[in-house]
């Protein structure tokens, strides 16, 4: 079924389509399916460039469910994972505080699986404003 509803996902042409997705399989996504929701949301906006539209899907209670299963799943994460949602969020420009601080304590613990993903997730920090590492 995981594997079946990322091929759902990634066939998707328009956010709508990946939000009615959201709620209609609620039951059955798994926590990889969240991180390809969030990766496809990303990458229709980036090629939308619509602000209106990407201001409309931030404000869509649907994509904050999202969000909140994400929130919820963080334990779950491997780096791999919450560097593709850090990245997401900067392809949405959407600065969501309380998930990058809530995957930070466990992005430092994890280990990083190659340079590439290790650069593009200090690059989504950077970005949302992280510029220094306190101690934890």
């Amino acid at each position: 079924i995981c594997s079946q509803l990322d091929q759902l996902l990634l066939k998707c042409e328009e956010t709508e389509e990946v939000l009615a997705l959201l709620v209609t399989h609620r039951g059955v996504f798994f926590v990889h399916n969240l991180i390809t929701a969030i990766q496809v949301l990303g990458a229709l906006a980036t090629e939308a460039s619509d602000v209106m539209a990407l201001n409309a899907l931030l404000r869509d209670p649907r994509y904050d469910l999202l969000i909140r299963d994400l929130l919820r799943f963080v334990p779950k994460l491997d780096f791999l994972a919450m560097a593709n949602v850090a990245c997401s969020l900067r392809q949405l420009d959407h600065k969501h505080y309380v998930l990058l601080s809530r995957m930070l304590r466990p992005l430092l613990k994890q280990h990083v699986p190659d340079t590439t993903t290790m650069l593009r997730c200090i690059q989504a920090y950077n970005w949302a404003g992280y510029s220094s590492q306190d101690e934890f």
